[in-house]
């Protein structure tokens, strides 16, 4: 995509969401084609040049959970980022809903896992420079962990000792009251794995960098709770199928032995 063409062909601009570094805006091309532009709030040289080492590296990756870079323009005060626009909102919109019930478990757990299997795959892909470490990157999800658990926003969170959340829910895991903070629909859906995420989650935030987990190892847990809480699932259906089955044949029974009865006192009236 040439963008310096194409800025002249941007003909609608809204508001998506601010970010920390930056603004993300909606665009539509001249030929109709939807895009995500990130304005970057990067104002000193040393930054632009790391950044545009960056870009070159990340327009090459390919991967299903990634979002597409299509290019950038950095004949602007700041650089703008071309990426493919995604549709369905974020995370966030569908964890923090204004009803009772927010993301099942099931997909809780599939979204953690995806995102871990893109990190890991960008750690492995991509050379990251002073500004951005693998390890913040682990802390990062570990925080997204906790809010996927918690169903509590990290930003706006504080306890009544006034901790935030990511303290607040180390302190309950150390104590054994971890029930105080989870989700009730969480620990209505999920099963063992719950402990077990809540532990990854508390060693991925760590405040020591070096005893944080790779990514690639936070994936392969995760893939492994996955797969424990799906074979839960199912172990829980063929028993509702065997529980259903044996009130069915129990029901039969029943049936059977009236019917039987009124036949024996049709034969031998009293």
């Amino acid at each position: 995509m040439s963008l310096r063409k194409q800025q002249t062909t941007l003909i609608k601009l809204a508001s998506l969401v601010v970010e920390g570094n930056g603004t993300v805006y909606k665009g539509i091309l001249s030929d109709l084609h939807v895009v995500a532009i990130k304005k970057s709030k990067i104002t000193v040289q040393k930054e632009i040049d790391e950044f545009i080492n960056e870009v070159a590296i990340l327009s090459q990756i390919n991967h299903k959970n990634v979002v597409k870079l299509f290019g950038c323009c950095l004949e602007t005060e700041v650089p703008l980022l071309v990426y493919e626009f995604i549709s369905n909102g974020t995370l966030y919109n569908h964890l923090h809903v204004d009803e009772p019930r927010s993301l099942s478990w099931d997909n809780r757990l599939r979204i953690a896992t995806e995102i871990a299997t893109s990190l890991a795959y960008l750690h492995s892909a991509v050379f990251y420079t002073s500004r951005l470490t693998e390890k913040s990157d682990v802390y990062s999800f570990g925080v997204m962990l906790v809010e996927l658990l918690t169903r509590k926003k990290p930003f706006s969170y504080l306890s009544n000792e006034g901790n935030g959340l990511v303290a607040h829910f180390v302190d309950l895991l150390a104590e054994g009251n971890l029930v105080q903070i989870i989700d009730p629909q969480v620990i209505e859906e999920g099963g063992e794995e719950i402990q077990e995420v809540a532990v990854l989650a508390a060693s991925s935030v760590n405040i020591r960098g070096d005893e944080r987990p790779t990514m690639r190892l936070v994936e392969h847990k995760l893939r492994g709770f996955v797969v424990q809480n799906i074979s839960r699932l199912i172990q829980e259906k063929q028993i509702t199928r065997f529980n259903t089955a044996g009130q069915q044949i129990q029901e039969l029974s029943r049936r059977y032995s009236l019917e039987h009865e009124m036949i024996i006192s049709s034969r031998y009236p009293r």
